[in-house]
């Protein structure tokens, strides 16, 4: 069976603990909201099942409560409490559960202008920075100054759109899209895994074994996938899915890094081995930190992960998330490197690093 898994950035909006442990028996608006979240949740992860959304806890949501405490790591006793609320609220905001975020309020965002929406904004382009470095931080102060005005343009130029500083509809549009479907999803970090050859370039598909020293030789050229060298079958395919998608889209393929491709193998290993499913890893840190520690070198940078039975499945997953999508679509990345592990409960787990130099 697939069960496809992508990590995002998660919105801050999401609904907060309601004070009190929510178990068998329970009933009311705070159980139906659960049993609404467990089902957007489970069209990823179907081994927590459907619930009728009738605001009654009885034995099926006690059980899909314990299947998501599973898939997420968490005590599996069936009960939320604050820590389960959380996960499963951000969760389901992550996966597009949460409502569609703010409205756009009818206006041009720019120089001089204040108040909550310009606030907004600052508080989503700063859980941005998060996954994405080129995105500075800034005060949330609900004041439009230079600070905010270039992280506006850096979010633009990092996806693709007109770099002028100015939060339109389009703007502010992808800025909540970003955050509350996935753009953070998209992960970043170094690759070090074993060398193409050829050009450089993200990855994004979870190592498959060890980790391998950086390839010498050159890569393979021509096709879809030039600087391919020294890759495995699946991660050969991952690439060729990937640059398939670029072709469709008018866009460069990518080329594998091997620096990224090494760093990107390891995490795919360390995320098997360790049995999490994160962009942070608990051995190498964030993606950035792990590109500066395999001294890569990038402009812009990005991460998929996923956890999926196969390599059309996770690219599937990937493309149907529009943050990952945006990592994949992304014309500012040039080179790649992919991991592909064995993992016992998904199959396998991928990722996918992305730079742009």
């Amino acid at each position: 069976m697939t069960f496809p898994m992508m990590r995002r950035v998660m919105a801050t909006a999401a609904a907060p603990y309601p004070g009190y442990l929510i178990s068998y028996g329970s009933r009311g608006d705070q159980v139906r909201q659960i049993q609404q979240c467990l089902n957007n949740i489970s069209n990823s992860y179907p081994q927590i099942g459907r619930l009728a959304e009738d605001g009654a806890f009885g034995n099926a949501t006690r059980n899909a409560v314990v299947a998501f405490q599973r898939a997420f790591g968490l005590t599996a006793d069936g009960i939320a409490g604050p820590a389960t609320w959380n996960g499963i609220m951000q969760e389901c905001q992550a996966s597009g559960g949460g409502g569609a975020g703010p409205a756009y309020p009818g206006w041009l965002i720019s120089m001089g202008a204040t108040g909550d929406a310009v606030r907004q904004m600052q508080r989503y382009l700063n859980i941005l920075a998060n996954t994405y470095p080129s995105i500075p931080r800034l005060s949330e102060d609900g004041i439009f100054g230079n600070a905010t005005r270039n992280a506006v343009a850096a979010f633009q130029q990092q996806f693709g759109l007109s770099a002028d500083g100015i939060i339109g509809p389009n703007t502010w549009n992808a800025i909540v899209q970003a955050v509350n479907s996935g753009s953070g999803g998209p992960g970043q970090g170094p690759g070090s895994g074993p060398g193409s050859g050829g050009g450089q370039g993200p990855g994004s598909s979870p190592g498959s074994g060890g980790g391998q020293g950086p390839g010498s030789g050159p890569g393979s050229g021509g096709g879809t996938n030039p600087g391919t060298g020294n890759v495995s079958a699946d991660e050969a395919d991952v690439l060729n899915l990937i640059n398939r998608q670029r072709a469709n889209s008018g866009l460069q393929p990518l080329a594998i890094d091997p620096q990224v491709q090494n760093a990107a193998r390891l995490k795919a290993k360390d995320m098997a081995d360790n049995h999490y499913f994160d962009h942070n890893s608990p051995t190498y840190g964030s993606p950035f930190d792990m590109l500066k520690s395999f001294g890569v070198s990038y402009r812009t940078a990005g991460e998929n992960i996923a956890a999926n039975s196969s390599n059309t499945g996770a690219v599937t997953s990937w493309m149907n998330s529009s943050g990952h999508r945006a990592n994949i679509l992304n014309g500012n990345y040039n080179y790649t490197g992919i991991g592909v592990a064995s993992d016992v409960q998904y199959g396998k787990k991928y990722v996918q690093m992305f730079i742009g130099k």
